[in-house]
């Protein structure tokens, strides 16, 4: 019986030392993630919109702002997202 208690607190302790290493950091001091930036899958057809309007990062979407309306875009395949400092740019597919 004894033995099995000890078994039983030497597993428990392995489980919890598991545990706290798996966990993520939850440290405050978290860095500005980039804005959310989806972009069709490769393969489908390319779909086309005009719109006019301010691009604009809103609460991490870039949106672009038209009067009192906001649009998320879905970008084409192929374009993507740099930051640098406070500065985004999109990039197209021939970079």
């Amino acid at each position: 019986m004894r033995k099995k208690c000890l078994l039983l607190i030497a597993l428990t302790t392995i489980l919890v030392a598991l545990l706290a290493t798996a966990c993520p950091n939850n440290s405050t001091s978290i860095s500005t993630p980039a804005p959310f930036f989806p972009v069709q899958r490769g393969g489908l057809d390319q779909m086309d919109a005009l719109l006019q309007g301010e691009l604009e990062l809103d609460d991490g979407y870039l949106r672009v702002k038209y009067f009192d309306d906001n649009y998320l875009l879905i970008w084409p395949h192929g374009f993507s997202l740099r930051t640098e400092g406070k500065e985004i740019q999109v990039i197209d597919s021939d970079g």
